[in-house]
């Protein structure tokens, strides 16, 4: 069954798509670590028409059932690093979600 799902533009490189980066948009959903080169057609918030775009340049949201399935922790690196890091990951996507300084 296809399913829209909200993503992420990322990892363009061009001139136009540097500005594109980090924007909303929205996309067919093909699994996650799927598939990666095939282009897939995507709505990014603020453009008139859809683009084009390979699946692997699209980060995925998490779908929307209100379920968390990820982890939250804090540390180093190495016991030597003074830097501590606060890091998310989604277990669903088996990706970091984010990792800050702190």
């Amino acid at each position: 069954m296809d399913e829209i799902r909200p993503c992420r533009v990322k990892g363009l490189t061009s001139e136009r798509g540097l500005k594109l980066n980090g924007m909303a948009a929205s996309a067919l959903f093909l699994g996650f670590g799927k598939q990666l080169e095939r282009r897939v057609s995507v709505h990014v918030e603020g453009q008139p028409k859809s683009l084009s775009l390979k699946y692997g340049k699209l980060e995925f949201f998490p779908n929307n059932d209100g379920i968390f399935d990820g982890g939250i922790g804090v540390g180093r690196e190495t016991i030597r690093d003074t830097i501590f890091m606060a890091t998310a990951i989604d277990n669903v996507a088996q990706t970091i979600i984010s990792k800050e300084p702190i």
